[in-house]
C-alpha cells in the first residue's frame, strides 16, 4: 500500500505519485507478522532482477546448488543433491565416523558394507540431532536464547480428549442434530486403552481381553505394521562399523 501525506494527494486535480510501499507478510500458523518499506521506484526492478537471478541458477548445470535448511528437506531431488553429500560428509568426518565409498544415497546400493555403514550413520546422526533439539527446545523454554533462533508455538490441531467425549457429544447433537452412528463415525477406539479399562472393570487379564477383543471384532479391526531394520542384539555401533572396516 502506498503512504502519501494528506497535502500532496491532491494537487490540481492530479494524483501525487506514491512516495513510499509497505509490503506485508502474514503467517499465523508460526504467528509471524513481517513489514518492510520499499521505494516505489527501485521495488518492480529489484523483485524483477531476484527472480531472473533464480532462474538464472535453475538453468545453469554448472552452478553447485547451495543447501538451504528451509527447504531442502522440501526437496524431491535432495537424496541426489551433491550440495547436501558435502554437508553430510563434513559433519561425519567431524565426528570421526566411518563413511561409505559414495554418499549419495542412490549410490550405496552398489555395496552391503556401504549400506551397513550408512544405516549406522543414518541412525546415530538422527539420535543425535534428536536429542539436541529437545534440550536446546527445553533450554529457550526456560527463558535462554540461541542465536539466529526464536521461540514459536504451532498447534498441532484441535482434539478432544477420550473423559470429555459424552458431553460434547452431547452438545454436539443439540447444535447439529447429529445421529449416533453419524457421530461414531468420526471417532477412533484405542483397543490399547479399551483394554485396559475393560481389565480395570472385570478383574481379569489385559492380554485375555486383547485376545478376546481381537476375536470379536475381527470383521472391522485393522492392525498396522511397519518393517524396519534391527540392528544385533549386544553389538554396539561402535563395534558393528570397527567390523565393517575390515
Amino acid at each position: 500500500r502506498g503512504m502519501i501525506p494528506e497535502d500532496l494527494v491532491r494537487h490540481n486535480g492530479v494524483q501525487a505519485p506514491l512516495t513510499k510501499v509497505f509490503t506485508h507478510v502474514l503467517a499465523p500458523r508460526t504467528r509471524t507478522i513481517d513489514t518492510k518499506e520499499h521505494d516505489p521506484v527501485t521495488l518492480l526492478p529489484t523483485v524483477r532482477s531476484r527472480i531472473e537471478a533464480l532462474y538464472a541458477r535453475i538453468d545453469d548445470p554448472f552452478l553447485p546448488p547451495t543447501p538451504y535448511e528451509g527447504l531442502c528437506d522440501k526437496c524431491a531431488r535432495a537424496a541426489r543433491c551433491p550440495a547436501l553429500g558435502q554437508v553430510a560428509v563434513a559433519v561425519t568426518k567431524g565426528l570421526g565416523l566411518p563413511l561409505p565409498e559414495m554418499f549419495s544415497v542412490d549410490a550405496i546400493a552398489v555395496s552391503e558394507k556401504d549400506r551397513a555403514i550408512a544405516h549406522v550413520l543414518a541412525g546415530a546422526l538422527e539420535n543425535w540431532a534428536k536429542e539436541v533439539k529437545k534440550q536446546n527446545n527445553a533450554y529457550a523454554a526456560e527463558g535462554g536464547e540461541l542465536p539466529g533462533f526464536s521461540v514459536r508455538t504451532r498447534s498441532t490441531g484441535l482434539r478432544i480428549p477420550g473423559e470429555f467425549n459424552g458431553p460434547a457429544k452431547e452438545l454436539i447433537a443439540r447444535a447439529f442434530a447429529l445421529d449416533d452412528d453419524a457421530f461414531l463415525s468420526c471417532c477412533t477406539i484405542k483397543l490399547g486403552e479399551l483394554t485396559k479399562l475393560l481389565s480395570q472393570i472385570s478383574g481379569a487379564k489385559e492380554m485375555e481381553i486383547k485376545e478376546t477383543l481381537k476375536e470379536l471384532l475381527a470383521e472391522y479391526a485393522t492392525e498396522g505394521s511397519t518393517t524396519f531394520l534391527q540392528k544385533a542384539k549386544r553389538i554396539s555401533d561402535a563395534k558393528l562399523l570397527e567390523g565393517l572396516k575390515e
